[in-house]
């Protein structure tokens, strides 16, 4: 009976030694999680700002496209009266 009961004790101290290091990994994977959410803002852009500055970006692109659409119509009617 006191090897089965040595044999149990040793199980369980293994199962408790290996819960022990199952939850200092645990740990540590949250520290690298929440040191990974500060500095990600540093590398990555969120989707809605990304799409924010895309929206805006071709709205001052359409109004460039405009304004030089203007000129050239300007332009083509400057030289046109000329031609008259």
């Amino acid at each position: 009976m006191d090897i089965f009961s040595g044999i149990v004790m040793a199980g369980f101290g293994g199962v408790g030694w290996f819960a022990r290091e199952v939850w200092g990994m645990i740990s540590l994977l949250k520290q690298d999680i929440l040191l990974l959410k500060d500095q990600v803002h540093l590398n990555f852009v969120r989707k809605d700002d990304f799409k924010e500055f895309k929206d805006n970006l071709m709205t001052t692109l359409l109004r460039i496209e405009d304004k030089i659409g203007m000129i050239n119509e300007r332009r083509i009617s400057d030289r046109e009266r000329k031609d008259d």
